[in-house]
């Protein structure tokens, strides 16, 4: 599992592998920042009867993850990434 980013240039093709972390089995929307250097991307549980969601950020040049919220398994939902702010801020619903 994992994110591929492709620059349009050169064609050349970047694969930042996500290892999702307990309970989360799937990669939902994934949004580019308005600055390209970060990507927010949603994982969910995949269980119906006991959803969980989390959103992540990616930074592109360190490859490194940062949990922007999650629910809880009480709440039996899941998030959408929507959207960035102009000043770099996730927008999920």
């Amino acid at each position: 599992k994992g994110i591929v980013t492709v620059d349009p240039a050169t064609n050349l093709q970047k694969f930042y592998p996500i290892t999702p972390p307990a309970p989360y089995t799937i990669i939902g929307d994934v949004r580019f920042s308005p600055s390209g250097k970060e990507v927010a991307f949603a994982m969910a549980a995949n269980n119906p009867d006991k959803e969980q969601g989390v959103v992540y950020r990616l930074n592109l040049a360190t490859g490194k993850t940062t949990r922007v919220a999650a629910t809880k398994p009480a709440d039996n939902t899941y998030y959408r990434v929507l959207g960035w702010t102009p000043q770099d801020t996730v927008i999920y619903k």
